[in-house]
C-alpha cells in the first residue's frame, strides 16, 4: 500500500513492489493520475492486482477521520508494507508563509505517517508473517533549514517518531518480531516536485526507493543510496561542529535565494 503513489519515489516503490510479487493499493488525489499510473505498474507484473483508493490525504486531520476513510480498507486486505510518501514543502520564512500553507504541510506531511502507522500496527499484531512500515522523510530533518522551517520540522518529527515506533515495537512482546518500521532520509531525487535532474547526489527514483526497500528490517533509518549517507553524515558533522550564528546564516541566505527564484517562476513549494 503506498501513498502519494502516483509520481517520484511513491511511484517507484509500486513498480518495484509489483515486480517482487506484491499486490498494489495506491492512494492519491488524483484519479487522472491514478488512472494512468495504475497502467504503468500493472505492466511491471500482470499476475498481481493494482487498485487504487482516491483521496486527498491534506484533507484528513484527524484519526477519526482517518479510521472512518480507511479502516474498512485495511480490514479488507492483508497489508505486507505500508509507505507513507504523501508530502508538500512550500519556501518561505516563518511569518511570510500562510496560515493555509502552514495548516497543508502539516496535515500531509505528518498525520497520514502518524495515523496509518497506528491503524495499521494495531490492526496486524496477529498477522504470521512480518509487516513493514516505512516512511519517507528527507536529510532536512537534519537541520531547522531557514525559510524552509516548517518542512524540516515535519520531516523532523517523522524520523523521531519512527524511531521511537520502531524501538517499541522490538520491546513490546506483543509486537516483537513482528513489524520493520523504517524512516527513510533521502537527499534531492529527481522527481517532477524537486525539479532536478539525474546527477552527482542525485539518483532516479527507482534506484533510490530500491535502496531503501533493501534496508527494510536491516536499518532503522535508510538513505537509500551512499551519496545520500555520505551527504547525511556530511550535515549532521557541520551542524555539530560549525557555530550557529554561521551555518544559520548561510543557509538563511540559501533559503531567501531559492525562495526568490521559484516565486519568480510561480512555483511555491520545494
Amino acid at each position: 500500500m503506498g501513498k502519494r503513489a502516483s509520481d517520484g519515489i511513491g511511484l517507484a516503490y509500486c513498480k518495484l513492489l509489483a515486480k517482487q510479487g506484491f499486490n498494489i493499493l495506491m492512494i492519491s488525489r488524483s484519479d487522472e493520475k491514478l488512472k494512468t499510473v495504475q497502467k504503468e505498474v500493472q505492466a511491471q507484473n500482470q499476475d498481481v492486482i493494482v487498485s487504487y483508493e482516491v483521496q486527498d490525504l491534506g484533507k484528513l486531520s484527524t484519526y477519526k477521520e482517518y479510521v472512518d476513510r480507511f479502516q474498512k480498507v485495511f480490514q479488507s486486505i492483508d497489508v505486507g508494507i505500508l509507505i507513507n510518501n504523501a508530502g508538500i514543502g512550500f519556501t518561505g520564512s516563518y511569518l511570510q508563509m500562510t496560515y493555509e500553507e502552514a495548516e497543508a504541510v502539516f496535515a500531509l506531511n505528518n498525520f497520514h505517517a502518524t495515523y496509518l502507522c497506528k491503524m495499521l500496527m494495531s490492526t496486524q499484531t496477529s498477522r504470521n508473517e512480518r509487516t513493514g512500515i516505512i516512511a519517507v522523510a528527507s536529510l532536512m530533518a537534519y537541520y531547522h533549514f531557514p525559510w524552509h522551517i516548517y518542512y524540516s520540522c515535519t520531516k523532523r518529527f517523522i524520523e523521531y517518531l519512527y524511531q521511537g515506533v520502531n524501538f517499541e515495537a522490538q520491546a513490546d512482546i506483543r509486537t516483537k518480531g513482528k513489524f520493520d518500521v523504517q524512516c527513510y532520509l533521502p537527499g534531492f531525487v529527481a522527481t517532477k516536485l524537486s525539479r532536478k535532474e539525474v546527477g552527482f547526489t542525485i539518483p532516479d527514483t527507482i534506484t533510490a526507493a530500491e535502496g531503501a526497500l533493501k534496508d527494510l528490517g536491516r536499518r532503522e533509518i535508510s538513505y537509500g543510496v551512499i551519496d545520500h549517507h555520505i551527504l547525511g553524515w556530511l550535515i549532521k558533522f557541520l551542524v555539530k561542529t560549525i557555530p550557529e550564528s554561521i551555518i544559520g546564516f548561510i543557509l538563511m541566505k540559501e533559503g531567501e535565494a531559492t525562495h526568490k527564484k521559484l516565486r519568480s517562476k510561480g512555483y511555491s513549494f520545494i
